[in-house]
């Protein structure tokens, strides 16, 4: 550790540069992070559902037939047998048979099942299967089969709501990333206040947040990094920020008093850097 604290002392400045290039890569990641993340999780290996859903696989059906997109079209006054509410489901399952991983698209205008009607004939349900093999990658297309909906230009009076475990379990991931960044945007100012309140000094108390803010945003890159090999959950976020917040700060405060005691005792700043490290 002598030799490290020593080495670094000698090349802050090179360390300095190689840390602000380290950042600034990890921040390409960092912001794509959210876009990979899943709130879901798929089966347990070995257990009854999923050895079920692997029988099914086998025996052909796909595995998509497991967790539907279910497209909502509702009006509160176009009756379905209306050539507008009709006009609107055929340009929807249009949109969605052009949605990349897409699989089988069922509604009454294809099948005549009546029980894909409401009871009071003005809602309908069009049922998109995909052709993706788990939970976590159904949750990931969401985003692309409410983007192709969206593209419908439907008349004022008509409605169209995608929904299913996947889309659920999406927006939770989504509402779960914006409580995230609001608690942020509160927490790291009165952090900051706190620091500078103790310190005294903007240097002193800005460089313990700045710290644990890019560890953050490297551990966020880590992250996205191993989303490309494995399903990330939304709440490993939640961690890396509690964690590189929190913890991050204590530390840096705990190096930034060792430095500014020892200078207080008259020792030299590498001397003091090296003994607070």
């Amino acid at each position: 550790m002598a030799r490290l604290i020593s080495w670094v002392l000698r090349h802050r400045a090179m360390v300095s540069i190689g840390w602000v290039a380290l950042i600034g890569v990890s921040g390409m990641g960092a912001v794509r992070l959210p876009g990979v993340l899943t709130g879901a999780s798929d089966g347990v290996p070995g257990s009854r559902s999923v050895a079920t859903i692997e029988r099914a696989v086998t025996s052909g059906i796909p595995a998509g037939t497991f967790f539907p997109f279910l497209v909502l079209l509702t009006s509160d006054h176009v009756d379905v047998r209306d050539g507008r509410f009709q006009a609107a489901a055929r340009e929807i399952e249009e949109r969605l048979h052009t949605v990349s991983g897409g699989g089988a698209v069922r509604s009454y205008w294809n099948t005549g099942r009546f029980d894909l009607l409401g009871r009071n004939r003005r809602t309908a349900l069009i049922l998109f299967r995909s052709n993706v093999e788990s939970l976590n990658k159904a949750e990931v297309l969401t985003r692309n089969i409410r983007s192709a909906v969206r593209q419908v230009r439907l008349p004022d009076d008509l409605r169209a709501l995608v929904t299913g475990v996947a889309p659920m379990y999406f927006d939770l991931n989504q509402q779960s990333s914006m409580d995230l960044l609001q608690a942020e945007r509160v927490g790291v100012p009165i952090t900051l206040v706190i620091l500078l309140a103790t310190f005294g000094s903007p240097m002193a108390a800005g460089l313990p947040v700045l710290l644990a803010l890019s560890v953050v945003m490297v551990s966020a890159a880590a992250l996205f990094l191993l989303s490309g090999v494995t399903s990330v959950s939304v709440f490993s976020q939640n961690v890396v920020s509690m964690i590189g917040l929190g913890v991050g700060v204590d530390y840096a405060l705990f190096i930034v008093g060792g430095f500014r005691a020892a200078l207080a005792e008259g020792r030299g700043v590498r001397e003091s850097a090296a003994r607070c490290v």
